[in-house]
């Protein structure tokens, strides 16, 4: 039953509505919608009051699943003490990019910190993304193009490793680590367009 109030719940109900090209139209369009929503018996007002009770249901099934032993926790945010314990194998980082500014979380057993990526450009990830996946990709060329294409596919990796990678292994003393037991294992969590780049591979 969870399952099938969450589906419900994040289909939508509203959908949208066309006002037209002009503005009158537009205002028509509203004033209507405002109508609808003040008549009871109007499927606008069903859907939303069908939805406010289905979000009420789920928070009380949320509240008796957590009742249950090992889900106590069960859809709510994990605690910091919660994030550092999942780094007992290593070291996870986490990057978030967007318009207004990049950087990574960097998780270890001990701590959570973060580290600010100034140099890793939205823009600019978006632009080589496009030669990862879809009609711009690189492994569309033929063997006309192969040289050009792998001296395009080094220069995204060199790219990688100057705006982020070793960045977060300067930040973890890395790069001066002599010996492979001083190296710990890094988790690379990434999502969005740099979850399509070869991390593991930049340099």
């Amino acid at each position: 039953k969870y399952r099938w109030l969450r589906d419900r719940i994040s289909a939508g109900t509203l959908g949208s509505f066309s006002a037209g090209p002009s503005v009158n139209a537009a205002f028509d369009a509203a004033a209507q919608f405002g109508r609808n929503l003040e008549t009871s018996s109007s499927p606008v007002r069903y859907t939303i009051d069908n939805r406010r009770a289905d979000v009420e249901e789920l928070r009380r099934l949320e509240e008796d699943i957590r009742k249950l032993a090992g889900f106590e926790t069960f859809q709510r945010p994990l605690t910091p003490t919660e994030i550092v314990s999942l780094a007992g194998e290593g070291v996870i980082v986490c990057f978030n990019v967007t318009e207004y500014g990049s950087h990574a979380l960097v998780v270890n057993k001990h701590e959570i910190k973060s580290l600010p990526l100034p140099q890793l450009q939205h823009s600019e990830l978006e632009a080589k993304a496009k030669l990862i996946v879809g009609d711009q990709k690189l492994s569309k060329g033929g063997w006309q193009t192969e040289a050009e294409d792998n001296e395009k596919l080094r220069e995204i990796l060199v790219w990688l490793w100057d705006v982020a990678i070793c960045h977060v292994l300067d930040f973890l003393h890395l790069r001066d680590a002599t010996r492979s037991e001083d190296r710990p294992r890094i988790w690379w969590v990434a999502n969005g367009q740099l979850g399509l780049m070869p991390l593991h591979a930049a340099g």
